[in-house]
């Protein structure tokens, strides 16, 4: 049995369990043990040195110690491989993010200073190995010979933000996946459990950039209109996904049809501008791949697509061919995508805006930014596997995969969407001549479609109607996760269906779609079912529908005890958070004489459905100190701070309450905090004036009232504001 292993230098820890996976094999563990790999080698020279074939003739006869001597010959020989790599540059990791089904790949993650020229190493090192012990009779690709690729660092600021929050949830290192930090690169996320490798400290700027790196030094810095940039670039990247996958013709028919269901929408001017600039990625893709094969073909991307794939089809040669360029392409582009983004931290994120021309230095920096993720994503094009968006990383590796809770937005959820049905489109074209086969494999993307399809429309007014809701609805139900679907328990194999040949499986899972779908498994059909549903997912979550809020509410009481002003914060929390369009966070603070996990639990309780950030008052302070150690936490904390959102588009809204909590909100709101740029709301009771003469405690009161003149001048930009007088009633200002 194999499960995910982790090599650092040459070091070799410990494998973890899996209880809960299956091997799908009937073999038990100690006669899996007596296979050799010389039986491995006799049986890959068998089939030609092809992991297709290797798998193709278990899938015939069932011989299930054929493909795990394979597999045990493939896991050895990879491992000294990576073995005598770490040897020899002691700043590498290697993570094999493994499945116990010997049919699956074996990836590795590559991580450390060296990991691109360590990546490219393996790759000739490989080739070498194949060469010789075929006699020279192929070079093939470790790709072609035993389904393993390498990969290297990801998304970087998305993976910053699950580093930040694995670290910090872990029970145990035995928890964590190096893989989850390295995602981007890989999508292996059907995993048994990992080991967390010690990395070892910054010492250049290219460690610090890779292994350091926040999104204050990307993102965080571009300015004010950071969060249209953001939102605009991964939604391109993550069109790229679909344009990679649909075809040149489809992809025109797609662009058609969302355009017809978004006529006369204002949005549809700049969805069309997306949508050209994910073609134009696509295009630099297939030129460097056709002209590194040595072809030739027309401008017209169609026909760079058939050269490339008639190539590809046409032969194993011309399959490992292509496979060689990709890995070659996917090297360079890593190796420039991170020169570029070198250059931009140094001669951007690290420089303050310059005395003069600040409108030009600001545009050069935005454009060396999308110059630099756009080289990035297409270093991921050429991968074999991989995600173009960090949306999609979030939805299914950090939030999906580890459990993080990572906020999301409605786009983001799109974002992920449209890559999902890209990776569902591919599986179909790849199985296209086994339709039952493809029904299977393309379930994992069927599901994960399902999930981001629902989040976008819980997301968004109005709701999906007719066809696209009641597909939605039925294909949600073909592979639901909880409880686990037939199709799915079929995938993996569930020890149900672990003995089922092929066609008995596909026999099965044509009845789980039947019963589901309440229609006869046509794969023609339910692809065309999920190009419709993808065109009016796009279109409802561009449009003018409603996005959701995430509303961050500041106060230093907030709960059933404290008097009025700590309840009615408590019901504006609650209230808000009934809204499903809402996700609502409360930072608030411990209470005098309690316990820290007795007043968290109190708090909890008292706000139902709200995120809770709680302060530790470890001092003890009074109630009417509380406001200064919640001031003290945001100046001295950064974003991110008990699990508020890391991002600094993670809050739309925030809401401060008076003289209380206004300073520290105003803090958080503030062109240099948590999340600038964001509506920022204000609560006025009764004004601090009437109060004091209610409480006797006039100077006290002058105090109050000058706190809240300073907030109201700040929410109104006005240099004087006269404080408010009359009957107390409530009064919300509200700052866009």
């Amino acid at each position: 049995m194999r499960t995910a292993t982790l090599y650092t230098a040459v070091t070799i820890q410990p494998k973890s369990q899996n209880p809960e996976r299956s091997t799908g094999f009937s073999l038990g563990d100690s006669q899996i043990q007596e296979i050799s790999k010389e039986r491995g080698m006799e049986e890959l020279k068998k089939n030609k040195f092809l992991w297709a074939e290797v798998k193709k003739t278990f899938a015939n006869d069932g011989k299930e110690e054929a493909i795990l001597s394979v597999g045990r010959l493939r896991t050895e020989q990879v491992n000294k491989m990576l073995t005598d790599l770490g040897s020899a540059n002691k700043d590498l990791s290697f993570c094999a993010v493994g499945s116990a089904n010997s049919t699956s790949d074996y990836d590795i993650t590559v991580g450390g200073r060296g990991d691109i020229q360590a990546m490219r190493s393996f790759n000739k090192k490989f080739v070498d190995w194949i060469k010789g012990v075929s006699n020279g009779s192929c070079d093939y690709e470790s790709g072609v010979v035993f389904d393993t690729n390498l990969y290297v660092a990801g998304h970087l600021p998305v993976m910053e933000n699950i580093r930040a929050k694995t670290v910090q949830q872990a029970a145990t290192p035995q928890q964590v996946s190096r893989a989850e930090l390295h995602a981007a690169s890989s999508e292996r996320r059907d995993r048994a459990g990992q080991d967390l490798p010690k990395v070892k400290a910054a010492s250049d700027e290219d460690e610090i950039l890779w292994d350091g790196v926040t999104e204050d030094d990307f993102e965080g810095n571009l300015g004010p209109d950071v969060l249209k940039l953001s939102e605009e670039r991964q939604d391109v990247y993550a069109l790229t996904k679909l344009r990679k996958y649909y075809g040149y013709t489809e992809w025109d028919i797609f662009k058609t049809s969302l355009g017809s269901a978004m006529q006369g929408k204002p949005e549809w001017n700049d969805t069309d501008s997306r949508l050209t600039s994910a073609q134009e990625l696509v295009g630099t893709y297939l030129k460097e791949v056709l002209q590194n094969c040595g072809l030739t073909a027309g401008p017209d991307q169609g026909e760079m697509e058939k050269a490339i794939e008639d190539l590809e089809e046409g032969s194993v040669n011309g399959a490992n061919k292509v496979l060689h360029v990709r890995n070659s392409l996917y090297a360079d582009y890593s190796e420039k995508a991170r020169d570029a983004f070198l250059k931009f931290r140094k001669e951007y994120a690290l420089k303050p805006k310059p005395d003069t021309g600040i409108s030009q230095w600001e545009a050069d920096r935005k454009k060396a930014y999308v110059s630099a993720m756009d080289l990035f994503v297409l270093s991921l094009m050429f991968a074999m596997e991989a995600y173009h968006s960090g949306s999609a990383i979030k939805d299914v590796v950090a939030n999906q995969q580890a459990n993080r809770g990572l906020p999301l937005t409605r786009s983001q959820y799109r974002d992920s969407f449209n890559e999902q049905t890209g990776d569902f489109l591919k599986d179909l074209h790849h199985y296209h001549s086994d339709p039952p086969k493809a029904l299977i494999q393309s379930s994992k993307y069927l599901s994960r479609i399902c999930f981001a399809g629902n989040a976008v429309d819980d997301r968004t007014t109005p709701k999906l109607t007719g066809q696209a809701q009641t597909d939605l609805k039925k294909f949600t139900t073909l592979t639901s996760k909880n409880p686990e679907s037939e199709l799915l328990k079929i995938r993996k194999p569930d020890p149900k269906y672990a003995q089922m040949n092929e066609i008995e499986k596909g026999q099965k899972a044509a009845e789980a779609y039947q019963k589901a779908i309440s229609e006869s498994y046509n794969m023609d059909g339910m692809k065309k079912k999920v190009e419709d549903l993808n065109v009016v997912i796009n279109a409802c979550s561009r449009g003018d529908a409603t996005e959701e809020k995430r509303i961050l509410v500041v106060c230093d009481m907030s709960g059933q005890s404290g008097g009025a002003v700590p309840v009615f914060n408590m019901k504006l929390c609650v209230g808000l958070a009934k809204n499903p369009m809402r996700d609502v966070y409360l930072l608030t603070v411990q209470q005098p004489a309690t316990d820290y996990a007795a007043a968290l639990a109190a708090v909890e309780k008292d706000h139902p459905g709200v995120k809770i950030a709680l302060v530790p008052n470890d001092k003890n302070l009074p109630a009417d100190r509380l406001k200064d150690l919640l001031e003290e936490a945001v100046k001295s904390k950064q974003r991110g701070y008990m699990d508020l959102p890391k991002e600094p588009n993670g809050i739309s809204t925030i809401i401060g309450d008076s003289r209380f909590s206004g300073p520290a909100a105003q803090l958080i709101a503030a062109p240099n905090g948590w999340y600038p740029q964001v509506q920022y709301a204000n609560i006025m009771h009764m004004p601090a004036i009437e109060a004091s003469e209610v409480r006797g405690r006039l100077v006290q009161g002058f105090v109050d009232s000058r706190t809240e003149v300073d907030l109201l001048r700040e929410v109104f930009n006005v240099d004087k504001y006269t404080p408010p007088c009359g009957p107390p009633l409530l009064r919300l200002t509200i700052k866009s």
